[in-house]
């Protein structure tokens, strides 16, 4: 309600009756009104007897001119209200949670701010913003009603709370952001992994992309996807410690974000632990290989040295990452034995027996 006058009181409103009856404000801005020769600019609730009952909720009263100027008689508060004069005509009752007294709502000027109808603006340093009722706004129905669109027909609340008064400012959506990795993850080949990010405000799908060197090249992982926020993706090598992953809006590219810090593909690490050195194993015997591992995605590979580890013959290509393996022991025999273990996708995941080994 804005821009009203009234050569005597109430220039916005002016409610009086001889019958009991109720006015309810719900998320109401009244501002900018005026009486020229009476009191209360903004709203004037005139003392008849029964009086009437004016409520107000959520509702801005503020920016009014005249005597008492935004408000004379009796107003009943039901919490989540700013009235930027309190004048000694003006007494408030009722539930005065979340009311903001005494300050300016920093509304702009009426104008067409979309919607059927004009509106006046919070500006950005306004206190009404959020400042509703945390529970949400909603009616005088019985039960109540919440508000989910502002005066000009804007989804509300757009933040923490809705705004106070008529208009909900519209909160910027979040951006596109990668959120995992983000940086410092070891993630091993062959595991599957879950790419994480905020959709933000893209529509469409998105691309995502992976850097190995910091980000100076890149490779497509997914050329498109729903962007719901999610990806599960099987890790694949090489290994690198400088790993990026870049989420893209196939609609429009400029908007994308990439990973706050490098991460490891790979990592992983494995130990020989039978045999590692001392042992004596019969020719034709059957031994069991045994080794541990951490963050070792896939399979190992298994080679056999008979000098000493200067050359090497391979046992089994693709085992099972299980830490064991079973193994009949074969010609030639020797006392400078010795087994390496590795990743087959994370080759820098690699260990060989601690010393020699007897084959006879």
């Amino acid at each position: 309600m804005s821009g009203n006058s009234a050569l005597s009181d109430g220039g916005g409103i002016y409610s009086v009756t001889y019958a009991p009856h109720q006015v309810s404000l719900n998320n109401v801005t009244i501002s900018n009104n005026t009486t020229t020769s009476g009191v209360g600019g903004g709203i004037r609730i005139y003392e008849t007897d029964p009086p009437p009952v004016v409520s107000f909720q959520n509702t801005i009263i503020a920016d009014n001119s005249g005597a008492d100027a935004d408000c004379v008689g009796v107003l009943t508060s039901q919490g989540y209200n700013l009235l930027q004069t309190v004048s000694s005509g003006c007494t408030i009752t009722g539930d005065l949670t979340g009311n903001l007294t005494g300050v300016s709502p920093n509304l702009g000027p009426l104008a067409n701010n979309g919607g059927p109808t004009w509106t006046h603006v919070l500006l950005p340093d306004s206190p009404a913003i959020d400042a509703g009722n945390p529970s949400g706004c909603t009616d005088s129905a019985d039960p109540p009603n919440f508000l989910t669109t502002d005066q000009r027909g804007e989804l509300r609340p757009q933040g923490a709370a809705c705004d106070i008064g008529a208009y909900e400012v519209q909160q910027p959506l979040a951006p596109l952001a990668v959120l995992s990795p983000n940086g410092g993850e070891i993630w091993a080949i062959d595991s599957t992994q879950t790419i994480q990010w905020n959709p933000g405000g893209v529509s469409g799908k998105v691309k995502i992309e992976i850097s190995r060197d910091g980000g100076q090249t890149w490779t497509k992982l997914v050329s498109n996807t729903v962007n719901d926020g999610a990806y599960d993706w099987k890790v694949k090598s090489p290994i690198s410690d400088q790993v990026l992953i870049r989420i893209s809006s196939l609609a429009s590219p400029s908007n994308n974000d990439t990973s706050d810090g490098v991460f490891t593909l790979g990592g992983g690490s494995v130990t020989v632990l039978v045999p590692n050195g001392g042992e004596t194993l019969p020719i034709s015997s059957k031994q069991t290989i045994q080794w541990s591992s951490s963050g070792l995605g896939g399979k190992v590979k298994i080679e056999l040295s008979r000098d000493g580890g200067t050359t090497w013959v391979v046992l089994f290509s693709n085992a099972a990452n299980t830490g064991s393996k079973a193994w009949k022991v074969a010609k030639p025999a020797t006392t400078q034995a010795r087994i390496r273990v590795s990743g087959v996708s994370d080759t820098g995941a690699v260990d060989i027996s601690d010393a020699n080994f007897t084959i006879q």
